[in-house]
């Protein structure tokens, strides 16, 4: 019986490469929270699994079987004895073995557990939260497989193992100055697909009343927070992939909230 699926079964546990903290954001994967929905906190072991008491007390009557002179009953103490002692020991073995987890826990009740074999940088990780929480102008770029934290200096993030710096762009290891903000497979500049801070300044106003619109801590809130992150860094290929992965829940759920107009016709541009 394998019960340490039952320990994480019904948990949010996340394994994500890269985290970033920071503008009231936890970023991670395609997906944000944001930090003023964070209630609690902590580094510790996941809650563990209960010791069912029907393992006892099979334990007790298999116990009191073997006293009854019958062959059969014995047998069937013994056997009783021996399943419920596994159950037990299955148990207790499950939860000694549970790694140490960064828990998030969010306003509406929900808890994201995140993975990280080093359990000395998890709280590592706890303290740039704790930083970001009293100074919200900070940012950090967590690297969850090498137990890397970097300090992102003004609009500095990591992309990929690659340092972007300013308004310059880099995808997959090719670099793209100025506002163009536009990459194709190999790196060239699409200038066809221009998209002008005009027209960013268009989506951030859109999506900023999106979210404005949308339940907190509800999936579509999440999305269209994932959303207008990538368009505050003015980022065209996050927003691409953030709208393409979701394009459906985004048609469906959450362009309706808002009559969009010329948006529409700009986010088409980004998705084609």
């Amino acid at each position: 019986m394998e019960l340490k699926s039952k320990v994480l079964e019904n948990k949010n546990v996340v394994k994500a490469d890269r985290l970033e903290i920071g503008n009231n954001i936890f970023k991670y994967d395609h997906a944000v929270i944001q930090l003023s929905n964070i209630s609690y906190f902590d580094v510790s072991p996941m809650s563990k699994l209960a010791y069912p008491l029907w393992a006892f007390a099979g334990i007790v009557i298999g116990f009191l079987l073997l006293f009854t002179g019958q062959i059969t009953l014995i047998v069937i103490g013994l056997i009783a004895m021996a399943v419920c002692a596994y159950i037990v020991y299955n148990t207790y073995d499950n939860n000694r073995k549970l790694g140490d987890y960064l828990i998030l826990a969010l306003n509406s009740g929900k808890i994201f557990y995140f993975s990280c074999y080093n359990k000395q940088f998890l709280y590592e990780v706890e303290n740039i939260l704790i930083k970001c929480f009293k100074d919200r102008s900070l940012k950090y770029s967590v690297d969850m497989n090498g137990c890397v934290i970097v300090h992102q200096e003004e609009n500095m993030i990591h992309n990929e193992g690659n340092i972007v710096n300013g308004n310059d762009n880099t995808v997959n290891g090719n670099i793209v100055n100025g506002n163009d903000n536009t990459v194709s497979g190999v790196g060239n500049i699409n200038k066809g697909e221009l998209i002008t801070n005009e027209e960013w300044a268009k989506l951030e106003d859109a999506f900023k009343e999106i979210v404005s619109k949308t339940e907190i801590n509800s999936y579509e809130h999440m999305l269209a927070v994932s959303a207008q992150y990538q368009i505050t860094k003015k980022d065209k290929m996050g927003l691409r992939k953030v709208l393409t992965e979701n394009l459906n829940d985004f048609k469906n759920s959450i362009f309706s909230k808002i009559a969009l107009g010329g948006v529409m016709e700009i986010l088409k541009r980004i998705i084609q």
